[in-house]
């Protein structure tokens, strides 16, 4: 019986290894699709600003940008500790 018992922590631990990839995995492609969502905001308002600048599109600009910054930081680090 106390050869069962390591090998059911074994797959136990691999279990929750293979549970902690897929969320991260999952959170991955989260941030990487509001990164992108991001980076379209920051086109739309450079567009904006090419056709009139104001201070609610310099605004708009200057938000856009620092939202980017946010998703990139938000990025899951794949190293494993």
């Amino acid at each position: 019986m106390s050869d069962q018992t390591p090998d059911m922590e074994k797959k136990t631990h691999n279990d929750v290894s293979n549970s902690s990839r897929s969320t991260l995995n999952k959170e991955a492609l989260v941030s990487y699709l509001f990164l992108i969502g991001s980076l379209m905001f920051v086109l739309d308002s450079i567009l904006e600003n090419m056709a009139s600048v104001s201070f609610s599109s310099e605004l708009h600009l200057t938000a856009s940008i620092l939202f980017t910054i946010g998703s990139v930081l938000f990025i899951p680090n794949n190293s494993e500790n």
